[in-house]
């Protein structure tokens, strides 16, 4: 009988001690995937930041000279850029 109580007890102890090892992690998971969000929304802004700043020295530029500047052809966020690393899958890109 003290057998099968302290096989029980080391049983519910494994099964504690997954859960908490497993909840630790995925708060680890959580806090990181937080942290690249936090990067991802600084960078895109600093991206609109420059983005601005390029239009202003564009204008800048149109005043001083007289003649219109190159129109702008940035893409968009979903554009498919030539050369990017997932060429590499598609046949006769290279």
């Amino acid at each position: 009988m003290t057998g099968m109580l302290a096989l029980a007890c080391f049983v519910t102890g494994f099964i504690v001690a997954w859960l908490l090892r497993t909840g630790y992690v995925m708060a680890q998971i959580s806090w990181a995937q937080e942290q690249t969000q936090r990067k991802v929304r600084y960078w895109q802004s600093e991206a609109i930041h420059a983005r601005s700043v390029a239009d202003s020295v564009l204008r800048q530029l149109e005043a001083s000279t007289g003649r219109s500047a190159e129109p702008t052809d940035w893409p968009g966020a979903d554009a498919d850029w030539p050369g990017t690393d997932a060429d590499w899958r598609k046949p006769g890109v290279h």
